[in-house]
């Protein structure tokens, strides 16, 4: 849950100190624990085969954990710092803005990646290794950076207006397009929305691929492109898991800009969907892939004292 979720819990009646118990049982906890676990497995798969998709997942992971523990510290900073300095707020505002576009970000990098990878397969096996393919990630970089320091240079809200000891760069309550502190509020928008967009599209050029892969010829059988087959429809549910979870904080963002106001209640799930994201992706790296299903069988078996070798029960008591 990003700031504003926080702004949705205050009308809605939570204590400071409900919406940080809340976070931590919904978020931080089962959040690192499955970052962990995924962390772990997709580790070993970096070092066997080390492409870009793989390291694009890594990098997803220490986004979301980054995140998570953004989200957090906002909590944190509520309960035991009621009234917190102006350069704490625009730096929250700053991690839990950028963080959480750079995690779409690599979501909508790595459907692109596919997009390449079926629709013009030559090209793409011939500069997979080339510089070609990773400028556009430092350029993103900076201009999500840019983007939310915004409210820094007073083109967006730090604190809220009606609450100035809270922190708050996403406004609840519509402000006039013509006002400077609205910049911030269309350009994150904006730029959201322009990744579901993206995501989209290169999302339905990658289904209508295999699609024709399946009509044309029987599933792949061969180790490798079977296992670049896996890698994709792993990689399209995690697109799904962002275009649920993320078109419907971005378009409440939109239409507040506009001044249509969202219901109290709306706008809350909306944005705790948004932010219970970051616990979601690790959860489809994990369930979409047999390997690692099987690799955490195997360890919870061990764990228990079952020796799968020869099927039988160890006793673990001496």
């Amino acid at each position: 849950m990003n700031s504003s979720v926080c702004d949705d819990c205050n009308e809605a009646g939570f204590t400071p100190h409900i919406k940080l118990v809340l976070t931590v049982a919904t978020v931080f906890i089962p959040g690192l624990l499955f970052h962990c676990v995924a962390r772990a497995l997709l580790a070993k798969d970096i070092k066997k085969n080390p492409n870009l998709v793989k390291k694009l997942l890594g990098a997803l992971c220490v986004v979301d954990v980054l995140g998570i523990c953004s989200s957090t510290a906002y909590h944190v900073v509520n309960v035991f710092i009621p009234e917190p300095s102006y350069s704490a707020c625009v730096a929250i505002g700053f991690f839990n803005g950028f963080l959480s576009q750079a995690s779409n970000a690599l979501t909508t990098i790595m459907a692109v990646e596919r997009c390449f990878a079926f629709s013009v397969t030559y090209w793409y096996i011939v500069n997979i290794h080339s510089w070609k393919l990773k400028v556009p990630i430092p350029f993103i970089v900076i201009c999500l950076i840019v983007v939310n320091m915004l409210p820094a240079f007073g083109f967006g809200l730090v604190m809220d207006p009606e609450k100035p000891k809270l922190c708050k760069m996403l406004p609840s309550v519509p402000i006039s397009p013509s006002s400077r502190l609205s910049v911030y509020t269309i350009v994150y928008a904006s730029v959201g929305l322009m990744f579901v967009a993206v995501n989209i599209v290169c999302n339905i050029v990658v289904i209508a691929s295999l699609f024709r892969m399946v009509h044309k010829r029987a599933p792949p059988k061969q180790n490798s492109i079977l296992a670049e087959y896996k890698m994709t429809i792993m990689l399209l549910l995690l697109s799904v898991n962002f275009l649920i979870s993320w078109i419907p904080f971005y378009v409440s963002v939109f239409l507040n800009y506009f001044g249509k106001r969202i219901p109290k209640t709306v706008s809350f799930c909306v944005r705790v969907l948004a932010g219970v994201s970051y616990s979601t992706d690790p959860l489809i790296y994990i369930a979409a892939r047999k390997s690692y299903r099987d690799r955490i069988r195997t360890r919870i078996l061990t764990i228990c004292g079952n020796d799968i070798s020869s099927g039988r029960t160890v006793s673990v008591i001496t």
